[in-house]
């Protein structure tokens, strides 16, 4: 059975991305068609206005619905290729026709905001396993200047608890030695420490501060 809440975890659709794909509207959702199986099959996706997303499998010789495709636990190995075919699609359509919105936090969608006007770039979710990791690099060089990421607060500090959006950022040796203090800035996580640092999103510092240590972080790379 194919995970649906797995391949468009925080996907949102996109309809001009979705139309270009082959989608058409009708009267209250979206639909996607396509023959499989040496066209034995009809595979169909559909996307409502609630962004509720489904799909279902006919067999074109009996015009029935093949209801095996969704049953948990079936095994065998005509169901296993016609559950990997299926997947394969509804993996494309999620990386060509959904947008990913992981980001939760007010202070996150403000910053992003800020990077996309003021550098020119947008952060990339490199990551298939990881949707809520993303690399925001030059839009020249592709060199990084800052990572946002979704963690427990554990992660950066061992007495707090509970999931936070963070920035990592560039700065000298120096600096990130002066400036690193466990309250609002913290050791860079996942990144090189001697370089990176680490900022919470969570209000603890202001925009201004972060837009400024950002705007460093991409004059120093």
């Amino acid at each position: 059975m194919i995970d649906l809440e797995l391949i468009f975890k925080y996907k949102k659709p996109n309809i001009r991305k979705m139309t270009d794909y082959g989608f058409i509207r009708l009267e209250k959702e979206y639909q996607f068609s396509k023959k499989i199986l040496d066209d034995c099959f009809l595979f169909i996706v559909k996307v409502s206005n609630e962004s509720d997303i489904d799909y279902s499998v006919t067999d074109l010789m009996t015009d029935e619905e093949y209801l095996l495709v969704k049953v948990s636990g079936v095994c065998g190995p005509f169901v296993a290729k016609m559950n990997e075919e299926c997947e394969k699609i509804l993996i494309d359509i999620a990386k060509k026709c959904f947008d990913t919105d992981s980001f939760k936090s007010e202070q996150t969608r403000r910053i992003v905001e800020f990077v996309k006007e003021n550098m020119g770039t947008t952060p990339e979710f490199l990551w298939d396993k990881t949707p809520d990791c993303a690399a925001i690099r030059h839009a020249d060089t592709k060199k990084w200047f800052a990572v946002i990421m979704t963690v427990d607060k554990s992660k950066i500090d061992p007495t707090l608890h509970g999931a936070c959006e963070i920035i990592d950022l560039k700065a000298s040796t120096e600096t990130v030695v002066k400036i690193v203090d466990g309250k609002s800035y913290y050791p860079g996580y996942h990144m090189n420490k001697k370089y990176w640092y680490t900022i919470p999103l969570d209000g603890t510092l202001d925009d201004e501060t972060i837009k400024r240590r950002i705007t460093d972080s991409y004059n120093l790379t």
